[in-house]
């Protein structure tokens, strides 16, 4: 009888226990800032339609004419645009480690990226404008810059006032990937 009992309270226990954990994983947001900036489930659910737009182009018009010169003097390679960080940079630690530093890349893009045939990255291009003069824009510069560099990837940052010629770009490229 007495074993039946501690069976039956052990039970209990656990079964509250699961409660509780499953209670707090619900009120527990993903991450810090979506507590502060995102509206709840219940919310979105009650917005309708959602206020996202199409936007009118993927680059801007400089960024157009830097990928299309950059797409002359690459013929061979593929240009890629806007690509995030974390798609070109691996992150080597352990678990605890990885997510401190997988947080530094996940949020960052590179303006474009020049592939081979193979899409093995051969250089990142920056289109530097004036929001690059910004304090806390060339912080995240320079963040970028060392993941790359410490990844073995060139960056060639190019200032949007002063686009290069496609032959200016070919020089360049060969300069910084064959170096």
């Amino acid at each position: 009888m007495k074993t039946l009992i501690f069976i039956l309270i052990f039970v209990a226990v656990i079964a509250f226990i699961v409660l509780v954990r499953k209670s707090r994983n619900r009120e527990r947001p993903q991450c810090r800032s979506e507590k502060a900036t995102a509206p709840a489930q219940a919310e979105i659910k009650e917005i309708e339609p959602p206020p996202y737009y199409k936007k009118k182009t993927l680059l801007n018009e400089k960024e157009q004419i830097l990928f299309l010169r950059l797409a002359e003097a690459m013929p061979t390679c593929y240009v890629m645009s806007q690509v995030r960080l974390a798609d070109i940079v691996g992150v080597k630690a352990s678990k605890p480690e990885f997510w401190t530093w997988f947080n530094l890349l996940k949020s960052k893009s590179v303006d474009f990226v020049i592939c081979d045939k193979s899409f093995v990255v051969l250089v990142c291009i920056e289109l530097d404008g004036k929001t690059h003069e910004d304090e806390d824009r060339q912080k995240t510069d320079s963040e970028k810059d060392l993941a790359l560099k410490t990844a073995g990837i060139p960056i060639l940052r190019i200032k949007v006032s002063n686009i290069p010629s496609v032959e200016e770009i070919k020089a360049m490229l060969e300069k910084t990937v064959l170096h």
